[in-house]
């Protein structure tokens, strides 16, 4: 089964003037990072014999300084893992748990990366948990209602793909206790953590597993830095499971090149020393500030994002389903926007959409803020063209 949000983020990226669609930065690079990236690592290094600087040192250096820019425990590099993106990382922990098979817990809106995965393992089905109308908060109480006897993981994201939503500290504490429970995989896809326009805490899961819970945290570069052909992905796990990760691990992948860990370990100390990640959340946020000022005079309303570079925008007020919108947007304004309905997944057992499933777009922040404001602008335009409201001026 393909990924249909991938599908439409390419067709999106191929054809729009204003690419608004895939989740990852575009945005221009800072001195510092191309500084890193013209520098590049030392080839003795990076391509001699392993007794230059050992495999299992270059990997613990990469790991550590993971751990420093989400704050972790730098005890977790020890069970940690390198992979060639974190949608790698995410197929070989969840191949490390449903070697028997059984269901996986995950909640709809959700990225279909999850579903995509589980399609290509026999006797494995996902289980999708309905967030909690109008925002999308998690329902805990109907998670764990949902939690079957052969149930080997539950799978959630925070912040949130696509409404932007964390788990609160007290919702992960009832996810733990569920999972300790229950004896399942906890698995929290933390990758756009760092990401953090509204200034809260986003509480990660290294920091609330206590002893003895099997659990997983992902984590990858792309979200954060938006290299296109420079990215990884990171898994940080608990005891209990690192060995069936690892063995997973390495039937798909020999190794990443040293080269781009030696890279990266770079890039993310650097980019801890120049505030990388309050930059780019300081431009996330005037970004939501646009849409939100923009929607002021739009048949449109925004979500309130809890954290990550994402927004949600309702379009029933102008008359107009999500996927409707979103083509008419790509095909009169050359503006890509990702279609919600990609994200909501059937309800068991009646196979059903829940409602509002196609009432929504998503539009990705990480971008320059000009770029940004005239998207808004083609939105004012379209709108004006619909004819569901009175002509008011473009944004400047």
């Amino acid at each position: 089964m393909a990924s249909t949000l991938t599908g439409h983020g390419l067709a999106i990226a191929r054809s729009a003037e204003i690419d608004l669609g895939l989740g990852y930065p575009q945005v221009a690079l800072p001195a510092w990072l191309r500084e890193v990236l013209a520098t590049g690592v030392d080839p003795d290094l990076a391509y001699s014999v392993p007794s230059k600087l050992s495999q299992a040192a270059c990997d613990g250096e990469l790991l550590e300084a993971a751990c420093r820019c989400l704050r972790i425990d730098q005890r977790h590099a020890a069970n940690g893992f390198v992979t060639f993106s974190g949608s790698v990382a995410l197929d070989r922990v969840l191949v490390s748990q449903l070697g028997g098979g059984g269901s996986v817990v995950t909640t709809t809106p959700g990225v279909d990366m999850v579903t995509a995965m589980l399609s290509e393992h026999s006797g494995v089905e996902p289980v999708y948990v309905p967030a909690k109308a109008p925002g999308f908060d998690l329902d805990v109480d109907a998670l764990a209602a949902s939690l079957r006897a052969d149930t080997r993981c539950i799978v959630l994201s925070s912040p949130d793909n696509p409404s932007g939503n964390v788990v609160a500290a007290p919702q992960l504490e009832a996810l733990v206790a569920l999972a300790l429970e229950h004896g399942v995989t906890l698995v929290l896809d933390q990758c756009f953590a760092l990401v953090d326009p509204a200034g809260i805490d986003v509480p990660v899961l290294a920091d609330a597993a206590p002893p003895g819970l099997r659990w997983v945290m992902l984590w990858d570069t792309g979200k954060t830095f938006g290299l296109n052909h420079e990215k990884l992905g990171f898994a940080f796990c608990s005891p209990e499971v690192r060995s069936s990760v690892g063995e997973r691990v390495n039937v798909l992948q020999s190794d990443v090149s040293r080269r781009q860990k030696l890279l990266f370990r770079a890039i993310l100390d650097a980019a801890e020393a120049n505030r990388w990640f309050d930059h780019l959340s300081e431009l996330v946020a005037t970004n939501l500030e646009v849409v939100r000022q923009a929607c002021v005079d739009l048949p449109l309303e925004a979500s309130s994002p809890d954290a990550g570079s994402l927004v949600l925008l309702d379009v029933t007020p102008a008359g107009l389903t999500a996927p409707v919108f979103a083509d008419m947007l790509l095909a009169d304004k050359e503006v890509g926007v990702i279609d919600g309905s990609d994200f909501f997944h059937p309800l068991a057992p009646s196979g059903a959409l829940q409602p509002g499933h196609d009432h929504f777009v998503r539009v990705a922040l990480a971008r320059d803020p000009e770029l940004v404001r005239r998207a808004m602008d083609k939105m004012v335009e379209l709108c004006d063209e619909l004819g569901d409201r009175p002509v008011v001026p473009a944004l400047s």
